[in-house]
């Protein structure tokens, strides 16, 4: 859901926390909105609004870097009466101006109609140059009219205009021109299929572009689903085209239905073997379905060498710390938040894998992940996840090593989930006795 603009009241000399991180005396006032539009007919001004959110971490760049620039400060002095506003407390003014991202850029009439909008982080220089068009009439969408333009002349083949004109639909989106978004949006998906250098940006980024837009305009949805439809039946006329089969399972994921992903992997086992990119792609897709329906076997058949696949997702998730070093105290904040998440979803995965692989009799693969994950991750959660992993598939004597190796590698303090996993066995081994 988008988030609009703002209405602030503030006791004199108060700073509010929505105003944190802009210098005093400067830019945003603290006042409503209906305030804002009085002030800005009689200074004969423009409104200003940024919309943020308190985890937002371009929102904080943006605070620290262009709204604190000498230069930023006094154009809008100049030109606009400024609001800045959380986009999760104001949200009747977030959804008058239909905002769904975050930080962003609202500049109108006092009347409230829209001039321009700005999405995401503009460091100073971006700001004032985009800032200055749009009062002077060229507002984004005629700002990328004109780079379309200016790439067109340069065309050589379409793989040259591919970002210019997704850029593009981007600003017809925003612009609510739907239909002629969808229209640009659905020629790069079509015409990106033969580039190599949009190949990745086509199946991932474009994708979610276009679902966002499909919640606001249905036929965006429409149209994914019938081109998902044509990939697997090319895939169906073409086993070997793993093209095919890899575009219809990353269609299914961005219309969240691994379901259909499921279902075609069902129709293909019998009619051969399946590509191996394909097969990578739809393990992604549909093994926690698998997982979850106890199809053991049918998930890690879907993986060549299944210890290989976590070692990989182990090194892709330590980028983040890579990436984040040496930057700003927020970029690493939420760097840190990103690998946090990124490292207990590899866990979370490698765990059902190595269950898997147990009940698949694989041991020796299995006992390869366990050593993966414990050094990836050497804590009680997760070992004590391997522990009731094992449990459940009557692996005892795997399930107590496991244990005991907890307790005797790892800190006292992380010895208490471990142990909570070894009472379980106990319990269940004097249950179950053989």
């Amino acid at each position: 859901m988008r988030r609009p603009t703002l209405a602030i009241a503030v006791l004199p000399g108060l700073i509010l926390p929505e105003l944190a991180g802009c210098s005093p005396g400067d830019t945003f006032r603290d006042i409503s909105f209906a305030q804002a539009q009085e002030a800005a007919a009689s200074e004969n001004k423009a409104i200003l609004i940024d919309f943020f959110t308190t985890w937002c971490g371009p929102c904080k760049k943006l605070d620290n870097e262009t709204w604190k620039d000498a230069s930023v400060q006094a154009w809008i002095s100049s030109h606009c009466v400024a609001l800045k506003l959380d986009a999760e407390k104001h949200t009747e003014l977030a959804d008058r101006f239909d905002v769904d991202a975050y930080p962003t850029i609202m500049l109108l009439k006092p009347d409230g109609t829209q001039i321009d909008r700005l999405v995401g982080f503009k460091e100073p220089k971006e700001f004032l140059s985009a800032a200055t068009d749009a009062l002077a009439g060229k507002d984004s969408l005629a700002r990328a009219r004109e780079k379309l333009a200016h790439a067109r002349e340069k065309l050589v083949g379409h793989e040259k205009d591919l970002l210019a004109r997704s850029d593009f639909a981007d600003e017809l989106a925003e612009a609510g021109q739907h239909e002629e978004a969808l229209k640009e949006y659905l020629w790069c998906f079509d015409e990106g299929a033969s580039s190599l250098v949009y190949k990745g940006v086509r199946l991932s980024f474009l994708l979610m572009d276009i679902k966002k837009l499909g919640r606001r305009y249905p036929p965006a949805i429409k149209a994914l689903e019938d081109r998902r439809d044509a990939a697997e039946e090319r895939f169906r006329k073409d086993p070997k085209s793993s093209d095919s089969l890899t575009e219809a399972v990353a269609l299914n994921r961005s219309l969240e239905k691994p379901e259909r992903s499921l279902a075609f992997y069902d129709e293909l086992r019998g009619t051969g073997p399946i590509p191996g990119v394909a097969r990578l792609m739809l393990f992604e897709e549909i093994s926690e379905l698998l997982y979850r329906g106890g199809r053991f076997e049918d998930m890690v058949g879907l993986l060549d060498k299944p210890p290989k696949y976590v070692e990989g997702k182990i090194k892709t998730c330590a980028l983040p710390t890579i990436v984040g070093a040496g930057g700003s105290e927020d970029e690493m904040e939420a760097m840190e938040s990103a690998y946090s998440f990124m490292k207990q979803r590899v866990v979370e995965s490698g765990t059902r894998l190595f269950e898997a692989l147990l009940a698949s009799k694989r041991g020796i693969e299995a006992d390869a992940i366990t050593t993966s994950l414990i050094e990836f991750d050497k804590t009680g959660k997760t070992i004590a996840a391997l522990i009731e992993a094992a449990e459940r598939q009557a692996d005892v004597e795997r399930a107590t090593a496991l244990g005991q190796r907890g307790l005797k590698e790892l800190p006292e303090k992380e010895h208490r989930a471990v142990q909570r996993a070894l009472d379980a066995v106990t319990k269940s081994g004097e249950a179950n006795p053989k």
